[in-house]
């Protein structure tokens, strides 16, 4: 059995602001809490 560790990130082009989680899954839910923690910590 292969265990997978997924690395989301983005830039912000404005200022090279580099912002990544790890995290379990791929789905929209975890998308979602992604999207809204880079909003949260550039709000």
């Amino acid at each position: 059995m292969r265990e997978y560790t997924y690395a989301f990130g983005a830039v912000s082009p404005h200022d090279g602001v580099l912002d990544t989680l790890v995290l379990p899954t791929v789905d929209a839910e975890t998308m979602s809490f992604f999207l809204a923690e880079v909003a949260r910590r550039h709000a």
